[in-house]
């Protein structure tokens, strides 16, 4: 559905079946005209692209059986745009404008709920539900069969509803136990683990922010990057992801959080 600013439903439009497990989870992506939407159901899922400002369906793919609610992103990967969605025990990428797939690699988990992290090189494709771990996989889906185009991966970890993110050098992913984790974008190695607090779990994705942190008068003022991650009793922990955990400040938001904080202009 397509709806104005005033509240008007400007078209509508059906895509196909969805057979329910849980509820449908995966928010709509938008790329230039289209927007994509993804539906890994119980019967054939599908994904398809429609015309914003007419409803057409531009493109729609078949897809596996099988529950998963996961979102699709479109990034610039290796040197192009790709539309990348996991899920149904495997991560696939798509050519955005025409549905043709790109390349496809085992795993992560049958079913997941987040959005996989990227850098220039590589997806990072996170599962928790039947498989838990990472997966680093090459952007550019080089490799043969054998290898499936992994890189490395971290076997055990459960990052199922939050949402991996890339900072700098560092993955960062919050586990749904309630630890967050820090490793390094080439090897996976784990340069930490943290609990934020004992008990409590963490279904919100880390949010990065740049802000400016005043300096002496020789240096000026540069660049500080910032992670806020609530956990679901409503502390939001804020910490800059460096090879070493490093807590700024914790907020309690006084009820409890399940949902990432948007940061604009300043304001959370």
């Amino acid at each position: 559905t397509a709806v104005s600013l005033e509240g008007e439903i400007l078209w509508q439009e059906k895509i196909g079946p969805f057979s329910s497990k849980h509820g449908y989870g995966a928010s709509p992506c938008i790329y230039k005209s289209a927007v994509i939407v993804a539906a890994d159901h119980l019967g054939e899922g599908y994904i398809a692209a429609l015309d914003r400002g007419t409803g057409e369906i531009l493109w729609r793919k078949a897809r596996l059986g099988g529950a998963s609610f996961a979102t699709p992103v479109v990034a610039q990967l290796a040197g192009k745009d790709q539309l990348v969605l996991s899920g149904q025990d495997r991560v696939v990428s798509y050519d955005p404008a025409t549905g043709e797939e790109i390349w496809s690699c085992a795993g992560s988990a049958d079913s997941t709920a987040n959005t996989p992290a990227w850098n220039d090189t590589h997806v990072f494709a996170t599962g928790g539900w039947h498989q838990k771990g990472i997966l680093a996989i090459r952007a550019d889906g080089s490799g043969d069969v054998t290898d499936t185009h992994i890189d490395w991966e971290i076997n055990g970890m459960k990052v199922y509803v939050p949402s991996p993110v890339v900072a700098g050098d560092i993955l960062l992913a919050a586990r749904d136990d309630g630890i967050v984790v820090g490793a390094n974008v080439e090897n996976g190695d784990i340069y930490w683990k943290k609990r934020l607090k004992r008990g409590i779990g963490i279904s919100a994705s880390p949010t990065l922010v740049y802000v400016r942190s005043p300096k002496d008068d020789t240096y000026g003022e540069e660049l500080d990057m910032l992670a806020y991650l609530p956990n679901e009793a409503g502390e939001i922990f804020v910490f800059r992801p460096h090879e070493e955990f490093d807590h700024v400040a914790t907020n309690d938001m006084g009820e409890p959080i399940y949902a990432s904080p948007v940061i604009v202009d300043g304001r959370i």
